[in-house]
């Protein structure tokens, strides 16, 4: 019905470090934004599926490698990740709170989000840093 429910102290928890890669706002928030697209309403099919096609393709790759091997290093929580929708909005968390180290790990990922959420945070980081100097 359009309700999201979720813990208050959860998310505000989730902004009190905002470099780990855990924020539950970004989290369900990425739910969300895949939930709304397969939603027959006036805003379905609002990212372009080429795209999500290209995100989940190597989202496979790397879901697969994480589940084959859970000992090597990963930036993705380094715990079991059932499917490509919880992928999804692990990677968003990653996404926004460790954007360098996320694009240095996978490029492919870390670009298709950028294009999917139309928003690139190290540009806007670097944006910000040229205007306050």
């Amino acid at each position: 019905q359009g309700i999201i429910i979720l813990s208050w102290k959860s998310f505000k928890d989730g902004f009190i470090n905002p470099v780990d890669g855990h924020n539950l706002g970004f989290h369900e928030m990425a739910h969300a934004l895949r939930l709304i697209n397969i939603v027959d309403n006036e805003e379905y099919d609002f990212y372009d599926r080429d795209i999500m096609y290209d995100f989940e393709s190597e989202a496979h790759r790397e879901i697969l490698r994480i589940n084959q091997h859970p000992g090597e290093p990963t930036i993705f929580r380094g715990y079991f990740i059932p499917n490509i929708e919880e992928f999804f909005a692990v990677s968003v968390e990653c996404f926004f709170e460790r954007s360098l180290e996320f694009r240095d790990y996978n490029r492919r990922l870390y670009n298709s989000l950028a294009r999917i959420l139309k928003v690139d945070p190290l540009v806007l980081s670097e944006r910000d840093q040229v205007l306050a100097s």
